[in-house]
């Protein structure tokens, strides 16, 4: 159905490993400032997997999460994702502006486990990137616009969105302004309107911490042990229990990790690392000193985390970083509750640190036509999920009804099994 629109935006056959049948890629030239007519474009980078049969006239766009994740990186994991509903509606992955190939702000922080964001790095990396790019247009608002302006070029009627962690801010921005360009939505590990980036997670962080310490009562002895000894900065502490609640397997080998202060050290370093091969840190930091720091004060920040094992210390990092980083003004009205009534399905883990789901029930209240799935032994990544969910949302992609969705499978996922202090 659309081989015309590929054509005419000089898309070309592609090979994507693990990806079966045709994948087209190419790129669609969006202007970096919509203000103005002869200004920089910025070429974002699109990789299509074509449906297996006859396409219908909508399609489904991933929107992933960060923010500063590049979504051609995952074709094969939504390939898979997205099987059963393929047959009738291609996959389409954007590189947001500002990741992977879309004129990347990538950003190296280093390996210290006692800063987030080196205030010297983060002048540097902004110095290197600002010939390039105007850092103030790497936001949400911008992406929102330049998904409608793929849309257009490839020729759909409407989209079928998956969003997960940031990519669902993005979802529902498209909802806000382009409903009558949305089919359906899902929605994965949810950051609703109103979610307060800075210090919401401290709180869920230590809900999920909470839940694992009931099953495993060490954990709490060993996390104490490691807190009062010094060696190890409290806020490296936090951050790395914070990574290792993310997902199932690390939930997992969480109580293993806590007790061998060898292991941690080398996570700690691990993790470091791959913030910065992972996530274009340039682009994170455009989004959320535009979008997050200015929606809590820092009182705010110090009172509501008072007791949390993370405390404000992401709040006070992002808050320095963003002094150093040239950002939009604040945009308010992201932070507006979306009130729709699109078919919108919300997914959620119990476990997950960040959003959790009290955060999906939050943004359920004003979506009038959504169902909100929690699996109970899950977390933020899609980790234990694969068999079950997958089904779920291509079953819905397929009919859009989220009363309809039969989601009994979430109650097998089994429990999750720790790994002994010992080991």
């Amino acid at each position: 159905m659309l081989a015309a629109a590929l054509f005419a935006t000089a898309f070309t056959p592609c090979t994507i490993h693990e990806v079966t049948g045709p994948t087209q890629c190419g790129t669609i030239a969006v202007r970096e400032d919509r203000t103005r007519s002869d200004g920089r474009k910025i070429d974002l980078n699109v990789v299509v997997l074509p449906a297996t049969g006859a396409a219908e006239k909508d399609a489904i766009f991933i929107l992933q999460g960060g923010p500063g994740q590049a979504a051609t990186r995952l074709a094969d994991f939504y390939a898979s994702v997205f099987a059963g509903a393929r047959d009738r509606r291609d996959i389409v992955l954007v590189d947001q502006r500002g990741t992977g190939k879309s004129n990347p702000l990538n950003c190296d922080f280093g390996d210290r486990i006692d800063e987030l964001f080196p205030r010297d790095r983060v002048a540097a990396c902004r110095d290197a990137l600002t010939p390039n790019a105007d850092l103030k247009l790497y936001a949400t608002t911008e992406a929102v616009d330049d998904l409608e302006e793929v849309r257009r070029a490839l020729g759909y009627d409407r989209l079928d969105l998956y969003g997960t962690s940031y990519g669902s801010r993005v979802a529902f921005e498209y909802m806000r302004r382009y409903p009558q360009r949305t089919r359906s939505v899902i929605v994965k590990g949810v950051v609703p309107p109103e979610m307060r980036y800075t210090v919401d997670p401290a709180i869920d962080s230590d809900a999920s911490l909470q839940r694992v310490i009931q099953q495993v009562p060490q954990v709490r002895k060993d996390l104490d042990a490691l807190l009062s000894d010094g060696a190890v900065p409290r806020s490296a502490i936090a951050v790395a229990v914070r990574n290792l609640l993310h997902s199932t397997p690390s939930i997992q080998r969480l109580p293993a990790v806590l007790h061998n202060r060898e292991q941690l050290n080398q996570l700690m370093v691990q993790s470091r690392r791959a913030i910065s091969r992972e996530l274009s840190l340039g682009m994170y930091l455009s989004v959320t000193c535009a979008e997050d720091v200015w929606r809590v004060t820092d009182a705010e920040a110090r009172r509501e985390t008072q007791g949390t094992l993370l405390g404000d210390y992401w709040h006070r990092e992002l808050r320095a970083a963003c002094e150093e980083w040239p950002h939009a003004k604040p945009a308010r009205g992201l932070a507006r509750p979306l009130k729709s009534s699109i078919p919108t399905l919300l997914i959620s883990g119990a476990y997950d640190p960040v959003t959790p789901p009290r955060e999906a029930a939050m943004a359920a209240r004003t979506l009038s036509n959504s169902r909100h799935i929690v699996v109970t032994n899950g977390s933020h990544s899609f980790a234990g999920m694969p068999g079950c969910v997958d089904k779920i949302m291509s079953a819905f992609v397929i009919h859009p009804d989220p009363r309809g969705v039969d989601a009994s499978c979430v109650d097998r996922i089994p429990p999750l099994k720790f790994e002994q202090a010992n080991q």
